[in-house]
């Protein structure tokens, strides 16, 4: 999946989708999406600025009137350093390499773009998810085991696993991937065969998961996902980095999955 890919998606896959179903006519979209950085795109001229080329971020600075960034920087003892560079005004030009006097590096001037056109230009992010959708939220990037979808993915997977063989092609491997999202009724492992990915206890399993972390957090945060109570002072940004996530639970959750449902309510591919 690409930038581009995504929001083609969005046009012509899920609105057009979405606006041929008679029960969903006047409803509304609830977008959730991931931290893949497919994800954080604009529209088809901005893409993803942490995606784009260094030139091309400068290009659409100059093309959206900004006259300056502000980039930070760590400066030993100092921290965190705030500076300014004007952004060059002749077409085609960009700023120096970041080792040089005057220069930004491209993660630099990609987080200027982001942050410049989320500030002044909102509407490019809302024709991205225009038509039918009205709230687009980010879920955080830290923790796989709370996103539902990762559970998704993961059910399918254990079964394109399971049905391995050297030298596939692409074509090859859809097949068994949406048989293991939708199930496969002749798969032998188990009575009823492979069942298909049961969404709502996938969601449930999530939470699940978001509470055990919430108990574990040694008695700073109490109570549950949908009630949480923080101590005055906590801070919001003191999570568990991606090293600390316990490894071997994708394996017990992928045992799980294959035993989820009872294919009532399977969805056809």
């Amino acid at each position: 999946m690409t930038d581009s890919m995504f929001m083609e998606w969005l046009e012509h896959r899920l609105n057009p989708g979405y606006n041929t179903i008679p029960e969903f006519k006047g409803k509304r979209i609830i977008l959730i999406l991931d931290n893949a950085s497919y994800h954080h795109g604009f529209d088809a001229e901005v893409k993803v600025p942490e995606s784009n080329t260094k030139k091309h971020n400068v290009d659409l600075l100059r093309m959206f009137g900004a006259q300056s960034i502000r980039v930070k920087r760590k400066e030993g003892e100092q921290g965190v350093v705030e500076y300014n560079f004007e952004v060059p005004t002749e077409p085609g030009s960009s700023f120096p390499a970041g080792n040089r006097e005057g220069g930004v590096s491209r993660a630099g001037v990609a987080t200027a773009t982001r942050e410049y056109i989320h500030l002044n230009h909102p509407e490019r992010l809302e024709q991205r998810v225009g038509g039918v959708v009205e709230y687009n939220f980010e879920t955080p990037p830290y923790m796989p085991s709370f996103q539902p979808i990762e559970l998704f993915w993961q059910h399918g997977k254990q079964y394109v696993s399971l049905k391995f063989e050297l030298k596939r092609k692409m074509r090859e491997v859809w097949v068994p991937i949406r048989k293991g999202w939708y199930g496969d009724k002749e798969w032998p492992g188990q009575e009823g065969g492979w069942k298909a990915a049961n969404c709502s206890k996938l969601v449930d399993h999530a939470l699940r998961e978001m509470n055990k972390w919430v108990k574990d957090r040694d008695g700073v945060l109490s109570g549950t996902i949908g009630s949480l109570i923080k101590p005055d002072g906590y801070d919001t940004d003191d999570v568990l980095p991606v090293d600390d996530v316990e490894e071997g639970g994708g394996e017990e959750i992928q045992q799980e999955s294959a035993e989820r449902g009872d294919g009532s309510d399977e969805v056809e591919p």
